[in-house]
């Protein structure tokens, strides 16, 4: 596409579109003398293209409205007191020691990478080694520095995919592992804050130890990205959605189906080649898969057993009328 075209609507190099550009851009992609000649499956993925770009400007917008401010009032209402020296919350009250964010009441792009440096190094080696990831880090990042000398560096996802809101160890070195801690859930994800002090209870120890701010990081905005800090040690977490299959738990129970989810369901198995068997081959299905899903239709909620019955019979008919069935398929 002519680049000129995107000029005349704002939307060149990094730039993201408003809302209102996105119908300019769809215009351009789609010029009226070419709407007028499309057939409706055309017209289909025009919408669907339409309604794709308006969410994902809208997410853009959204995702920089959030870093545009700093992470104290990113996380102004999400803050927990903590007491008794503990990192967590237990629902005892006492002296309070610290507090806490929980990220899971925070913007859901807003998420910290924990770099947990190996305790039993002298304090000059977990200094050495905190100053070096500091250096490697962009500058444009909050910092932390934790109870035993780690760091936690808060930063923007800008939509990076997670998998829930503790990704554990998804670095491993000789001299520190790292967490990402993210608000992917709603469940909840304490990180503690600079002033905050804590008492390790193993081994009896009653040494205090705290939490330090390093770079005035509530006054920290427009943060680096999760995936500017990923690049850095190589780290792609992509490949984990990729490498596992999904899994479907049946635990027996047969639930209804909405009946706007079951129109579309018949109208996603019309102007199909319907074969008694068949390869995987786009636009073509078999008789069981077919049969599978009108079946399911029996479960719609909403409609009573006589209108179910009538509702499944249509369906049938529908689908016999709009898809081509091979010789096969109608002898069966």
């Amino acid at each position: 596409m002519a680049t000129k075209e995107f000029e005349s609507v704002g939307c060149v190099g990094n730039q993201n579109p408003s809302v209102s550009q996105s119908s300019q851009i769809i215009n351009v992609l789609y010029p009226t003398e070419i709407t007028d000649n499309m057939t409706d499956e055309q017209r289909k993925k025009r919408q669907i293209n339409k309604i794709l770009l308006t969410l994902q400007t809208n997410m853009s917008e959204n995702n920089s409205k959030c870093n545009n401010l700093t992470i104290g009032e990113r996380i102004k209402d999400a803050i927990t007191p903590l007491y008794n020296y503990k990192k967590h919350t237990d629902g005892k009250k006492g002296s309070k020691t610290g507090s806490a964010v929980d990220l899971g009441k925070c913007d859901d792009q807003l998420c910290v990478m924990d770099f947990d440096i190996k305790k039993d190094l002298s304090d000059e080696k977990i200094t050495e080694i905190r100053n070096q990831i500091i250096e490697n880090l962009p500058s444009n990042v909050g910092l932390v520095k934790t109870a035993h000398g780690g760091l936690h560096v808060y930063l923007d996802r800008d939509g990076y995919p997670l998998k829930n809101n503790s990704q554990i160890k998804i670095i491993k070195t000789d001299n520190f592992d790292v967490d990402i801690f993210a608000h992917i859930d709603e469940n909840q994800r304490l990180v503690v804050l600079p002033k905050s002090t804590y008492r390790p209870q193993e081994n009896n120890q009653r040494k205090t130890l705290k939490y330090e701010d390093l770079n005035n990081m509530m006054e920290k905005k427009n943060l680096a990205t999760l995936n500017d800090v990923l690049d850095i040690y190589g780290i792609d977490l992509g490949a984990q959605f990729e490498e596992e299959k999904p899994i479907i738990k049946n635990d027996g129970k047969l639930r209804k189906m909405s009946k706007e989810f079951a129109d579309l369901l018949v109208d996603g198995i019309c102007h199909l080649q319907i074969h008694n068997d068949a390869q995987k081959v786009e636009r073509e299905t078999t008789l069981l898969c077919l049969f599978t899903g009108l079946n399911g239709l029996a479960f719609v909620e909403g409609l009573q057993e006589e209108e179910i019955k009538q509702y499944v019979d249509d369906a049938y008919n529908k689908v016999q009328a709009q898809n081509n069935l091979t010789e096969n398929a109608i002898q069966n």
